[in-house]
């Protein structure tokens, strides 16, 4: 389990280093999504499914989202590239502080994903195949580890006794 989540948080930051390196953002951005990654490490579901911890992050990323979309429809951007940057980081910010399901998952490594197709238009020197290369990896690696881990939680293992009409059902966390 803490392996799948250090390679999904490997992904997700490359896909951050790809938008970030070209440093057509605010230079700030480096401690928003260093910051961001480092604290929702420890946010785990039992503390991310009450409702008023989503309420505030729905609320948070909506209010910033708007922002976002007016800065970008008012013209102080000049380049909707950026807006979409921007939109990005906290779209993903705001997922790594709730994941709560396998969906969750997916929709971290679709939008580090979204974030390594703007960085090939933002970055156009040598760097930009470096975080490709990570990406690669880091992608292939989670999705092995996402396919194994959604396997298991689907398929219910148990743990058979000697009396055949009792079983327990056996953690995910001790198989893998």
């Amino acid at each position: 389990v803490t392996l799948h989540k250090l390679c999904s948080y490997l992904l997700a930051f490359t896909g951050f280093l790809s938008i970030l390196l070209p440093n057509e953002l605010h230079p700030m951005m480096w401690l928003v999504v260093l910051g961001g990654i480092g604290f929702s490490w420890r946010f785990e579901p039992p503390r991310t499914l009450s409702k008023s911890y989503r309420l505030f992050w729905t609320q948070v990323t909506v209010f910033l989202v708007i922002g976002l979309i007016f800065v970008g429809v008012s013209g102080i951007f000049a380049n909707p590239i950026l807006i979409a940057c921007y939109v990005l980081v906290v779209l993903q910010i705001n997922k790594l502080f709730n994941r709560n399901s396998h969906r969750d998952y997916l929709q971290i490594y679709v939008l580090s994903f979204l974030m390594l197709t703007i960085g090939t238009i933002l970055n156009t020197d040598i760097g930009y195949a470096f975080t490709f290369l990570l990406y690669v990896i880091f992608i292939t690696w989670t999705l092995t580890l996402f396919h194994l881990r959604r396997e298991i939680e689907g398929t219910f293992l148990m743990r058979h006794t000697e009396d055949l009409n009792e079983a327990q059902k056996v953690d995910v966390s001790q198989i893998l």
